[in-house]
């Protein structure tokens, strides 16, 4: 483990993992194989396949038990200096998530050209989301709800959010940072997914509740280990 950076700690005995927690729900993925899907979700579908998100997408592991990701999402916490997570496992170790371990770990890419990369207004967004049917009003954030999508895309929406995020809670309504994901793959043009995922991920860090989002990015990396 040394090439995460880790340190010994006073070794724990490792308890045995409850049935309950023998593995993680972190191996939920998107099925990108466009025969699998109708004539009007496959054109929709295909276009992830060759996207910057296909990887993080499909990955899933379902090897590491849920206790050594609740025990790793417990003592996490950020380290904004160093830009990185600190955070501690079932043996005492602490490791530490770098910025270009969770990208790897993860399939997301470590070189990006920023200047092609487009930041789209809330207007833009907004406009394209009509011109898909999302139903009117759509003036701000509290108005984009799921729900007020097309069939088709309410479904992409719902793979999306689920797979990357895999958030227990209500995802009728979006943040502007997965707006603009959002717009980017309904457009086609380059945004900082990058960016803001593990900023989306980053955010979550510390937050002591019932709720653990983005297990598979958790387990993916542990299982690196």
């Amino acid at each position: 483990m040394a090439k995460f950076g880790t340190s010994s700690k006073k070794p724990v005995a490792l308890s045995q993992p409850k049935a309950f927690y023998k593995t993680t729900s972190c191996n939920l993925q998107a099925v990108l194989d466009t025969s699998l899907y109708d004539v009007v979700l496959a054109p929709m579908i295909e276009p992830l396949k060759g996207h910057p998100l296909s990887v993080p997408l499909i990955i899933s592991t379902n090897k590491v038990p849920f206790e050594y990701l609740v025990r790793a999402h417990d003592t996490a916490s950020f380290d904004n200096k160093l830009d990185r997570v600190e955070l501690e496992l079932i043996n005492g170790d602490t490791v530490y998530l770098k910025k270009h371990i969770f990208l790897e770990s993860n399939g997301l890419p470590r070189e990006v050209i920023f200047s092609c990369y487009k930041t789209p207004s809330t207007t833009k967004i907004f406009r394209k989301l009509l011109s898909i049917g999302h139903k009117a009003p759509l003036e701000n954030n509290s108005h984009f709800k799921k729900t007020k999508l097309p069939i088709a895309w309410n479904f992409l929406v719902l793979l999306i959010i689920h797979c990357l995020t895999e958030k227990t809670g209500e995802t009728g309504q979006l943040s502007t940072v997965w707006l603009q994901i959002l717009w980017g793959i309904i457009t086609g043009r380059p945004v900082d997914y990058v960016t803001y995922i593990r900023n989306d991920f980053k955010e979550y860090i510390g937050m002591k509740n019932m709720e653990i989002p983005h297990t598979h990015f958790w387990a993916v990396f542990l299982e690196s280990l």
